[in-house]
């Protein structure tokens, strides 16, 4: 049977504490980001809009913060630049899926059988 420390068991509750601040912090400048689009939109502005906006303004800060924490951008950089995801949103993540697409098929192209 493994034993586990108290100290250990400790350390690893303060890193999971320490990583759910991170992530609360940049899905919060996401869904901020993605508040500023909705208000900044023309015409009437309507609560299923706002709830679409919110989900992919999060989701979108998500993805990104995952990508800069994993080329290791400091913090400060991990929440702007997921703040302007939240705000791109949903043209943010066509975009990136569009290039993911073309990048794959000019793989496949290059593949020689």
């Amino acid at each position: 049977m493994i034993e586990i420390s108290n100290d250990a068991v400790v350390e690893v509750l303060h890193e999971l504490q320490d990583e759910g601040a991170a992530l609360g912090t940049v899905v919060g400048m996401a869904i901020f980001g993605g508040i500023v689009s909705w208000l900044r939109q023309k015409g009437p502005r309507k609560f299923s809009r706002l709830v679409v906006v919110l989900c992919t303004a999060g989701f979108a800060g998500l993805v990104a913060y995952y990508l800069t924490n994993a080329v290791g951008l400091n913090d400060q950089y991990q929440c702007a630049i997921s703040g302007i995801a939240g705000y791109g949103g949903g043209t943010l993540l066509d975009e990136c899926v569009d290039n993911l697409r073309e990048f794959l098929h000019s793989k496949n192209r290059n593949k020689k059988p």
